[in-house]
C-alpha cells in the first residue's frame, strides 16, 4: 500500500487519480472538520460526508474513476492508502 496526505480545500481536490483496474482504498479525514467525497463535481451539498470520528473508511474505487474531496470552509487534511501500482 502507498500512503499519501492531501490538504482538501473549498474547491474539488483530487485525492485518488484514475487507474485501469478496480482498487480497494482507505480514506481517513485527519482534521477536526468535515470533508465531502465524490467526483470532480463534488460539493458540500452533494458529497459523501466523512470526519475524523468516522475513522478510516474503506472504498472500492471502480476502474477509470477518480476520487475528490471538498470542504465547506477552510482546509482539512485527508490521508489515503492505495494499492501499489
Amino acid at each position: 500500500m502507498i500512503g499519501s496526505q492531501t490538504t482538501v480545500t473549498t474547491s474539488p481536490t483530487l485525492l485518488v487519480d484514475s487507474d485501469s483496474t478496480h482498487r480497494n482504498i482507505v480514506v481517513h479525514a485527519v482534521g477536526n472538520g468535515i470533508v465531502y467525497l465524490g467526483s470532480s463535481a463534488v460539493t458540500s451539498s452533494t458529497g459523501f460526508y466523512i470526519d475524523k470520528a468516522a475513522g478510516a473508511i474503506p472504498i472500492t474505487l471502480p476502474s477509470n474513476e477518480k476520487l475528490y474531496g471538498i470542504t465547506a470552509s477552510g482546509t482539512q487534511l485527508v490521508t489515503v492508502l492505495t494499492p501499489d501500482p
